[in-house]
């Protein structure tokens, strides 16, 4: 995989936990480093392995530059147990990852994120826990066009019949208050979800749906 702005804008990472560089002969040993050297139109790709560590984003690309967080190879990087949280950050991308028995939110975008893109990312019993509240949380006010696209959220057995069923994907309705900046324009599109209590939770507070501008859209539930 190679960024279209040339490999000096590529940034690697293997779950080595050695210092590194972030070339890819010599990359860093978490994704946390890599993303403090992110500027616009990075591409942070994450090498084949298990992935331990929590990681945050709290830094943003461009609508013509994002930065791209990407396996090598599609779900062969795998958080596991571990969780992503962006905050308050726009133009990212993260596209190819697989997360793997994270007990809280394994991944959530909180604040004021613009375009942000979650795409064929692979889910595998997260969140799942009861005193969770889902596997993907989009929350926070004032976020706008987040999408969600072919990604695969899948409970591995079904619950016990009285259990308290997971929630998938939950979207909060943000800050609705006169003059405040509710959470919009978010594409839920192309996924599947499997054993789940409810796929997708969407916040109105009572209110029109218009008001969010919401589309979600050709999901398998099973």
């Amino acid at each position: 995989m190679s960024s279209t702005h040339g490999e000096s804008f590529c940034i690697y990472v293997s779950p080595s936990e050695s210092a590194g560089s972030g070339t890819s002969d010599d990359p860093f040993g978490n994704p946390t480093a890599a993303v403090a050297n992110a500027l616009p139109g990075s591409r942070i790709i994450l090498k084949d392995g298990i992935y331990k560590t929590d990681l945050t984003v709290q830094n943003s690309g461009t609508i013509d530059k994002p930065i791209f967080i990407c396996a090598e190879n599609r779900h062969a990087a795998i958080f596991e147990g571990a969780s992503v949280y962006v905050y308050d950050s726009s133009d990212i991308i993260i596209e190819g990852l697989a997360f793997r028995n994270s007990t809280a939110q394994a991944l959530s975008a909180v604040g004021a994120c613009e375009r942000n893109a979650y795409n064929d990312l692979h889910f595998s019993d997260c969140g799942i826990d009861s005193r969770t509240a889902c596997t993907m949380y989009l929350g926070g006010s004032g976020s706008e066009g987040a999408v969600v696209q072919s990604c695969t959220f899948t409970v591995s057995k079904v619950p016990d019949k009285g259990a308290e069923l997971p929630i998938a994907i939950m979207i909060s309705e943000g800050d609705t208050e006169e003059g405040a900046a509710p959470n919009r324009f978010a594409m839920i599109r192309g996924n599947s979800f499997t054993n789940y209590g409810c796929a997708i939770i969407v916040g109105t507070q009572g209110g029109s749906a218009a008001n969010f501008s919401h589309v979600i859209e050709g999901n398998a539930i099973n």
